[in-house]
């Protein structure tokens, strides 16, 4: 029992273990065979030491296992901590992207906006200063035209007064035709006229036997210079009524164009801020995208580094835990030994004495009695017998009965012959192990390999399968988004075609209904104008007091009535047509912006779907080498379990069946000498 104390504390000193711990260990083993008998026996004093030992190593074990639970604690907060930080961070940088990208095509397309704005304007611009200039060509136009129409009247109504005064005096022609010339000479004159005047004057110089028949001419003449000044009149009247009428329409023209820049003008104020918010929302979010993505690194190395160091730790852990947990059952299996009865009771009882037969020689002594024997045969019989109960030999209990039974040399041949066989086992179990420790490796990193490899991928599979989802999710909201766009824009169409309908025939109603009510102001003006200073009835009968005039007071209100709803007219078509423009501008803002977001969100889908299909190719890959991976590892286990059974799963060790082995080869040896007559091994 002490050699087997002694074979368990030499195999944990050659697996490598704690050298301090094994130093004391061997320590033990002498002090087993070399204690002096005293009050406490050696083996009392060993057990003692073992039992310290045991607990400090439990004790050292335990606070160990606190420390690098407290260690494993903080490296699972801290990992958590700075993955939540790291799936915020991607977070934020996909929307801070996305933004990013509805901000630049916000900016191009009120960059277009602005550029038609601009382009708008200066039209409008250039179109109000064409509008003056040929209203100013015109009104000079007219005033010319006028002056002359006139003076045309003027220098008629004076040659009307000459003749008409030459007929009253009955005076001949002459003296006062200057006036006729002068009016002969007008542009105006029409040729029917300008002959019949130079017929005139004509006759006017053929002295007095002529005076009958220049009286006769001045009838008619005055009649034709009465049509001329009629005409002069109406020419002029049509000129002015032409007048008022450019002039209405240029200031109509003139305020749709002010209207219009006015409102161009606010816009373009309007869509300039709208531009510049958005270029600097846009320069906020991608310094706030690099600080993101600054963040996203640090934290990512971070975590890694973490990662890792709590791995190292871990595996430092785990060795340090399996080197203590074996010396803890070395410590134990020894003090099991040392305590059963077998010992404790036999070193109570022999070892004092075996101790001081240990100074004089060997445990072999006790057999020096045996070379008083003369038969050979009985002292290899009762060697065998001895070291068999010793070493607990099978083998050498069976050559003992064996040698018992058998003659001399069958004797020694069976001992050559067992010896023979004992070695091809040994060498058989060491070319064994051998195999055994070679697949057991082999299978370990196998199966750590393999088993590192499934975690990573089922780790990839759920990852990537989450981020499907994910992806599916945001797709389906994004095509929900672009068919309400469609919808809303298709609507917001009808509504628009609708209303711009309606305004165009209410614009149309309002100019009709403007030319009608211009045209009943100016006949009923025309007719209480001329009707105003009526003095047709001066010579009528007394049964009328005054001359008709109409209904002149009435009329006056309802003229101002007729150009109020003139005015109110104007002011429909007017303000229709400013509501048509910002309805029509409103409408076409909304399209354009709608027509952005929507191919922002088509971007987004494109871009979305080829991440998914890629990410779903990735995640069919990961899948069928998971697949394969998880096969390999299930082989390996397997052929693991069939290892353990051959290789590990045995009633005793390799190192103590190869020491019980050598021990019974040793004894076989040892009783051949013996059997040659060789005693001295009695002695040693």
């Amino acid at each position: 029992q002490v050699g087997s104390v002694t074979n368990a504390l030499v195999a944990y000193r050659n697996s490598g273990r704690t050298r301090g711990r094994v130093m004391q260990l061997t320590r033990l083993a002498f002090v087993v065979a070399a204690a002096d008998a005293a009050a406490v026996t050696p083996l009392q004093k060993v057990v003692e030491m073992l039992g310290s030992m045991l607990e400090k190593g439990k004790k050292d074990k335990h606070e160990e296992t606190v420390r690098f639970n407290t260690f494993k604690q903080w490296c699972d907060d801290t990992n958590g901590e700075k993955r939540r930080a790291i799936a915020d961070e991607n977070q934020l940088i996909e929307k801070l992207s996305a933004d990013i990208e509805k901000g630049t095509a916000k900016i191009g397309h009120l960059g277009r906006e602005l550029e038609r704005l601009g382009e708008d304007l200066a039209s409008f611009k250039g179109d109000l200063k064409a509008a003056a200039g040929i209203r100013k060509k015109e009104h000079e136009e007219f005033k010319a035209t006028r002056k002359d129409l006139t003076e045309s009247v003027d220098a008629i109504e004076r040659a009307i007064a000459i003749v008409k005064s030459k007929l009253g005096s009955k005076k001949q022609a002459g003296g006062d035709d200057d006036a006729l010339l002068q009016l002969a000479g007008l542009k105006r004159i029409p040729l029917s006229s300008y002959h019949a005047l130079q017929a005139f004057l004509q006759s006017g110089t053929q002295g007095a036997p002529e005076v009958a028949a220049y009286e006769s001419q001045s009838g008619g003449i005055v009649e034709i210079l009465e049509e001329l000044r009629h005409k002069f009149e109406d020419e002029r009247h049509q000129l002015e009524k032409e007048e008022m009428n450019n002039k209405f329409g240029y200031e109509q023209t003139q305020q749709g164009l002010s209207d219009s820049i006015e409102q161009a003008e606010a816009e373009l104020s309007t869509k300039t801020g709208d531009k510049q918010k958005a270029q600097q929302r846009k320069a906020s979010n991608e310094k706030d995208l690099e600080k993101t993505q600054e963040a996203l690194k640090a934290d990512s190395e971070y975590l890694q580094d973490t990662t890792n160091e709590c791995m190292s730790k871990a595996q430092a852990y785990e060795n340090r835990q399996v080197t203590r947990a074996g010396e803890i059952e070395a410590i134990e299996k020894a003090m099991e030994i040392l305590g059963s009865q077998a010992v404790a009771g036999a070193a109570d009882k022999h070892l004092p004495k075996l101790l001081q037969l240990s100074r004089k020689g060997h445990s072999f002594a006790q057999l020096r009695s045996l070379v008083k024997n003369d038969n050979g045969v009985q002292k290899v019989v009762d060697f065998l017998q001895a070291a068999a109960k010793k070493l607990g030999s099978r083998t050498l209990e069976v050559a003992a009965i064996k040698a018992s039974e058998d003659p001399f040399k069958k004797v020694k041949k069976m001992i050559e012959d067992l010896i023979t066989k004992l070695m091809d086992e040994a060498n058989a179990e060491a070319t064994h192990k051998g195999w055994c420790d070679t697949e057991l490796g082999t299978n370990k990193h196998t199966r750590d390999e393999k088993t590192t490899t499934v975690d990573k991928l089922t780790a990839e599979v759920d990852e990537r399968s989450s981020r499907s989802d994910k992806l599916r999710a945001r797709l389906s909201s994004l095509k929900s988004g672009v068919s309400d766009l469609v919808g809303a824009v298709s609507t917001a169409t009808a509504a628009r075609n609708e209303e711009k309908a309606k305004n165009k025939q209410t614009i149309a109603e309002a100019k009709e209904a403007q030319k009608a009510v211009s045209q009943a102001l100016e006949v009923l003006k025309e007719f209480y104008a001329k009707n105003s200073e009526n003095t047709d009835l001066v010579q009528q009968p007394a049964t009328f007091d005054s001359p008709e005039k109409g209904q002149q007071s009435s009329a006056t209100g309802v003229i101002g009535m007729l150009e109020v709803i003139l005015s109110d007219f104007a002011r429909l078509e007017t303000e229709t047509r400013e509501d048509e423009e910002t309805a029509e501008s409103e409408h076409e803002k909304f399209v354009d912006e709608s027509k952005d977001d929507q191919a922002v969100k088509e971007l987004d889908i494109d871009n979305y779907s080829g991440e998914l299909e890629r990410n779903e190719a990735k995640l069919h890959d990961a899948k069928n080498e998971l697949a394969d991976e998880q096969s390999e590892l299930d082989t390996a286990l397997a052929y693991y379990e069939e290892l353990k059974s051959e290789c590990i799963k045995q009633p005793i060790s390799y190192e103590e069946r190869v020491a019980a082995r050598k021990a019974e080869i040793e004894s076989l040896r040892q009783a051949l000498q013996l059997l040659g007559g060789d005693s001295s091994i009695l002695e040693e």
